[in-house]
């Protein structure tokens, strides 16, 4: 879920040697919301972008997503992008940060090789903050994309090797310990002291840590069920998650359509030549790699 510390945990893959793609003084390019940088490929947020626009919506309005929608023969442009950047990939060790992956992980998956996932959690009073202090969102709308997003990662992930992750231990005292976990599930030598530099406590602005929710937080009830299942799940260690698998599957997101402002696909095409200027490629353009056997990669 966005605002749940994915750009840490990627800036972290990356200083162990699992490489974000992409230059990378442009993945450290951040913001008063980011200072250290996103730790996105670029082209991948694009990608997911399109995709999203593809289907009616974008990350903050989820499309309505029917059975089999990764395989609608209209995606099959946007699928061929999608090839040619998974092709550009030269080593197996590779980070790919992307919160609109939680939703667009069907269509990426045939194109894959093994992948193992990172899951990020945060408690979701601090993830509607965030949202309402970089976005202006609505903070019953935060909670509702708090839901879609985790379910959708838990769904997505359950038949994968993944490893949860809680911000709030990522920037607590137990820093040492998680990034001992993520050392373990990266198989890296990799010394983690040396990244303890880069958590960075005054760059968190949350106030709920981990405390489970009650009905005085007058949030929607499912988020309270799932959020302090999350964190009883994390107490045992992690175990079988099939609970959590069973409210995941229990839930159903909003059912009104979604309607786009008619601004939202300039912005679409205008956020991508943005992120390729930052990038330093040409938009659409593309050549021969020679240690790629032929394959294309965007330059």
């Amino acid at each position: 879920m966005h605002r749940s510390g994915t750009s840490l945990t990627a800036q972290l893959c990356h200083e162990f040697g699992w490489p974000v793609s992409g230059t990378e003084r442009v993945l450290q390019r951040g913001d008063e919301f980011n200072p250290r940088g996103y730790w996105e490929p670029a082209q991948l947020v694009s990608i997911n972008e399109i995709l999203l626009r593809s289907l009616g919506g974008n990350w903050r309005f989820v499309p309505q997503l029917s059975a089999n929608w990764n395989n609608t023969p209209r995606l099959d442009s946007v699928r061929e992008q999608a090839r040619e950047f998974v092709q550009s990939v030269t080593t197996y060790r590779t980070t790919w940060k992307d919160p609109r992956l939680t939703l667009t992980l069907p269509f990426w998956y045939p194109l894959l090789p093994s992948t193992r996932f990172i899951l990020c959690f945060r408690h979701p009073l601090d993830v509607a903050h965030s949202l309402q202090s970089r976005d202006h969102m609505d903070p019953d709308w935060s909670l509702t994309l708090w839901l879609i997003y985790t379910t959708q990662a838990l769904l997505h992930t359950r038949h994968h090797s993944h490893l949860p992750v809680f911000y709030e231990d990522l920037i607590g005292p137990e820093a040492t310990t998680q990034l001992q976990r993520l050392k373990i599930f990266l198989e890296t030598d990799s010394p983690s002291a040396a990244n303890l530099s880069l958590i960075r406590q005054e760059f968190s602005h949350g106030t709920c840590g981990l405390s489970p929710l009650t009905e005085k937080d007058n949030t929607p009830a499912l988020v309270r069920t799932l959020w302090n299942e999350l964190l009883l799940w994390r107490a045992a260690d992690y175990p079988d998650s099939s609970h959590l698998m069973d409210i995941a599957q229990a839930y159903h997101s909003p059912s009104r359509p979604w309607r786009m402002n008619p601004s939202h696909p300039w912005f679409v095409w205008m956020a991508y030549e943005k992120m390729m200027w930052w990038e330093e490629r040409s938009v659409w353009r593309a050549v021969p790699n020679r240690h790629s056997h032929g394959r294309r990669t965007p330059r």
